[in-house]
């Protein structure tokens, strides 16, 4: 048996009433204005589950935008009617159901009225309800909380994740079942307003991620109701990353593993540079010796060659044969 079976009513009466002082300090403690007739809240409901009010109330909205009237939407395609819930998650399945509702009215009452329910009981208006095809536990629960004001509390998927890890249910007890668990906990005339607020909790950007994996690593005996309060306090002040435990040892880990490569990067990189330093030193003294030994030569050889040796031999040998002239004259005449 789970922890969350073990406790009593009594203890979780008194949980549930710590919660509610604890979740109106944190969310607004007032419920949004809901008057509408028995269709419109099946409807608004579809939209509702698993997703946040405001965003129920635009998807809402938009339905009766971008149809003409109930009928059309009763005859349209699954394809055409998704595109209002494009923003929420599963739009497909929230057309299906949407449409399922206006075509199991209409062949009922051949009308889009269906207030005769409110002046049924609650065993044969729930039985009626069960009779709509693709329609959620949530749905009709929501249904019956609005239309006949009974003692119910409607409880999606996400809204089961939070009540939970709060202590109030065990781990992998289903939507409806942790829906019949609260209604002993919490007052008829809190169960709106604790719905409202869990549906706060649970949908709040900061925390949505959170709920939907801490249950993975929850213990064998389940969350513990007693603390259940403190933990709440407890992720308000610090938040998520206060119950991820099990990602620090890792990240020590590797911590460690950094370091060491760090250190070992250092080395070689001391090395390196000593290598480069040593080889620079050697390329440098080798390239200012170069250009001293080579100017000079360059130099030197091109003005023996060019200038000086030519001019010497032409003059020599002018010389030699003007002389070798006169000497071959002057011997006839003697």
């Amino acid at each position: 048996m789970a922890a969350a079976q073990k406790t009593k009513a009594s203890d979780r009466q008194a949980v549930c009433k710590r919660l509610l002082t604890n979740l109106k300090k944190r969310y607004t403690g007032k419920l949004p204005k809901f008057e509408k007739p028995v269709l419109e809240t099946m409807l608004f409901s579809a939209s509702l589950e698993n997703s946040t009010w405001e965003e129920a109330e635009a998807a809402h909205e938009r339905l009766h935008a971008d149809f003409h009237d109930l009928n059309e939407i009763r005859v349209s395609s699954v394809k055409e009617a998704e595109t209002v819930f494009s923003n929420l998650s599963h739009p497909d399945w929230r057309a299906l159901r949407v449409r399922s509702v206006l075509q199991f009215v209409f062949e009922d009452t051949y009308s889009f009225e269906y207030d005769a329910l409110k002046r049924k009981t609650l065993e044969s208006a729930n039985k009626q309800l069960n009779k709509i095809s693709h329609m959620t536990p949530f749905m009709r629960l929501f249904t019956l909380q609005h239309a006949l004001g009974s003692h119910l509390l409607p409880v999606d998927d996400r809204m089961s994740n939070a009540i939970v890890w709060l202590g109030l249910a065990a781990p992998g007890t289903p939507t409806e079942d942790v829906s019949n668990i609260l209604k002993s906990s919490v007052r008829k005339s809190d169960s709106p307003l604790f719905c409202h607020l869990i549906r706060c909790l649970a949908t709040d950007p900061k925390y949505a991620k959170f709920f939907e994996t801490i249950n993975k690593h929850a213990p064998e005996e389940g969350w513990d109701l007693e603390t259940g309060v403190e933990r709440l306090d407890r992720l308000f002040k610090r938040g998520p990353s206060a119950f991820l435990k099990p990602k620090k040892k890792r990240e020590t880990s590797k911590t460690t593993k950094k370091t060491t490569k760090k250190t070992t990067k250092k080395t070689t990189k001391a090395r390196g540079t000593a290598s480069k330093t040593a080889k620079k030193k050697s390329t440098g003294s080798a390239t200012k010796k170069k250009p001293a030994a080579r100017v000079p030569r360059k130099k030197a050889g091109v003005k023996k060659v060019k200038v000086a040796k030519p001019k010497a031999t032409k003059k020599v040998s002018r010389k030699a044969k003007s002389v070798k002239k006169t000497t071959t004259r002057k011997k006839p005449t003697r």
